[in-house]
């Protein structure tokens, strides 16, 4: 859900966990803390970051018309660069690097507990070869799923 503004070309408040908009800096997404008050993201406990959240909301709803128009000139350019941002190839091959290393990491964890073996055995992909391309761009494609299908069998034939 915390992506979905930045795809269709949104402003956004995250109400989520604190540090939620460090997490998508990290992942090369600009946030409004130029704009707004964004320090609502450090706050720990969750009643306190939702009360920073609805003061930050009312302030935004106070803005006179000259202001408001101004600051979401200033919010359109972040906005523009966050959505070419997410539909880029740079990003899309972050995310997937992401899922190789995360799924590397399992079957290492999987093999250490000794019932690796068993546990691929049960989760075989087979359900990823029924698959039939996906005609959207931003989806993966079947060349992009046979390449998680290639890291799970070379981890299997390396056992």
């Amino acid at each position: 859900k915390s992506l979905r503004p930045i795809a269709v070309g949104q402003p956004f408040i995250l109400a989520s966990t604190h540090g939620s908009l460090e997490y998508l800096r990290r992942y090369g997404f600009q946030t409004f803390g130029d704009i707004w008050d964004e320090t609502y993201d450090t706050i720990v406990a969750p009643g306190d970051r939702l009360r920073a959240i609805v003061k930050l909301m009312r302030e935004i709803a106070s803005w006179d018309p000259i202001t408001k128009a101004n600051k979401m000139l200033q919010a359109q350019a972040i906005v523009d660069y966050n959505q070419e941002h997410f539909f880029s190839t740079a990003f899309f091959n972050k995310i997937k690097k992401e899922l190789v290393d995360n799924l590397n990491q399992a079957f290492d964890v999987l093999r250490d507990k000794n019932n690796y073996n068993q546990w691929i055995e049960m989760h075989k992909t087979e359900k990823l070869k029924n698959l039939s391309p996906i005609p959207n761009p931003f989806y993966p494609t079947m060349q992009d799923i046979k390449s998680v299908q290639d890291l799970i069998n070379r981890k299997l034939n390396s056992e």
